[in-house]
Protein backbone atom coordinates (compact mmCIF):
# COMPACT_ATOMS: atom_id res chain seq x y z
CA UNK A 1 0.00 0.00 0.00
CA UNK A 2 1.63 3.67 -0.91
CA UNK A 3 0.39 7.21 0.12
CA UNK A 4 0.94 9.53 -2.42
CA UNK A 5 0.97 13.05 -2.27
CA UNK A 6 0.12 15.73 -4.94
CA UNK A 7 0.72 19.61 -4.94
CA UNK A 8 -2.41 22.71 -5.67
CA UNK A 9 -2.29 21.70 -9.23
CA UNK A 10 -2.60 17.91 -8.61
CA UNK A 11 0.97 17.09 -9.80
CA UNK A 12 2.52 14.12 -7.90
CA UNK A 13 5.13 15.27 -5.46
CA UNK A 14 6.01 11.38 -4.29
CA UNK A 15 4.48 8.15 -3.03
CA UNK A 16 5.75 6.49 0.67
CA UNK A 17 5.16 2.91 1.24
CA UNK A 18 3.29 2.47 3.86
CA UNK A 19 5.14 -0.43 6.43
CA UNK A 20 2.82 -3.03 7.95
CA UNK A 21 0.72 -2.00 10.81
CA UNK A 22 0.82 1.61 10.01
CA UNK A 23 -2.62 3.16 9.27
CA UNK A 24 -2.32 4.33 5.68
CA UNK A 25 -4.99 7.52 6.96
CA UNK A 26 -2.41 8.60 9.81
CA UNK A 27 0.87 8.57 7.97
CA UNK A 28 -1.11 10.49 5.11
CA UNK A 29 -2.23 13.07 7.66
CA UNK A 30 1.40 13.37 9.28
CA UNK A 31 3.20 14.44 6.01
CA UNK A 32 0.56 16.76 4.72
CA UNK A 33 1.05 18.80 7.88
CA UNK A 34 4.71 18.22 8.23
CA UNK A 35 5.17 19.31 4.59
CA UNK A 36 3.95 22.86 3.09
CA UNK A 37 4.17 21.71 -0.78
CA UNK A 38 1.58 18.73 -0.02
CA UNK A 39 -1.82 19.99 -0.91
CA UNK A 40 -4.12 16.45 -0.96
CA UNK A 41 -3.25 12.83 -0.67
CA UNK A 42 -4.14 9.45 -1.70
CA UNK A 43 -4.21 5.68 -0.64
CA UNK A 44 -3.93 3.37 -2.85
CA UNK A 45 -1.68 -0.24 -3.79
CA UNK A 46 0.19 0.76 -6.14
CA UNK A 47 2.38 4.02 -6.13
CA UNK A 48 2.58 7.22 -8.51
CA UNK A 49 5.65 8.89 -9.17
CA UNK A 50 8.79 8.75 -7.20
CA UNK A 51 8.79 6.21 -4.13
CA UNK A 52 10.34 8.01 -1.12
CA UNK A 53 11.55 5.16 1.14
CA UNK A 54 11.43 6.03 5.05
Amino acid sequence: MYVTCYDGYGLCLFSVTVREGVEARSLAGHIATRHALVDHWSVSDSPEGAVVRC
